[in-house]
């Protein structure tokens, strides 16, 4: 099984009087943003004579989102998906790049990518990532000990 790094930091960005607190996920060093945009550039939407229309607009989950939404059980039972990316707009649900999370004694699994704005199909190329649970958590737990 091809185990996966994960892992996220927090970017804050200050904006309008406010501090937003968001987390970039990496998987094995590349930024998921970067992938998602590029897998959606190619399968996706494939507007060539257009490219800055071409990918979704996603800009990182917040963070204290995202940990909650892996985190809280009640939040898990109420949705199969974790929203990893949110559309810049940043209102819940719109155009967000979510994922199902499964674990295993030794695994925590991320399959079932998708846009639910777009057709499930054009997400089966993504395929699925495999992480060790322990440097999963470990990380998890890095990112909800920062002032989020």
């Amino acid at each position: 099984m091809d185990t996966r790094h994960f892992e996220p930091e927090v970017a804050r960005i200050d904006w309008m009087g406010k501090t937003w607190r968001f987390a970039n996920v990496s998987i094995n060093d590349a930024l998921l943003n970067k992938t998602v945009y590029d897998y959606e550039f190619e399968h996706v939407f494939h507007d060539r004579e257009n490219p800055a229309r071409s990918a979704g607009g996603y800009i990182s989950q917040f963070a204290k989102e995202l940990v909650a939404q892996i985190t809280d059980p009640e939040q898990r039972e109420e949705s199969e998906y974790v929203a990893l990316l949110i559309c810049t707009c940043t209102h819940e649900g719109c155009g967000s790049f979510v994922v199902r999370m499964e674990e295993t004694d030794e695994h925590v699994l991320w399959f079932d990518f998708h846009n639910p704005a777009q057709e499930k199909e054009r997400y089966h190329e993504f395929g699925s990532f495999t992480f060790d649970k322990k440097q999963f958590w470990s990380a998890v737990e890095r990112l909800g000990s920062h002032d989020i």
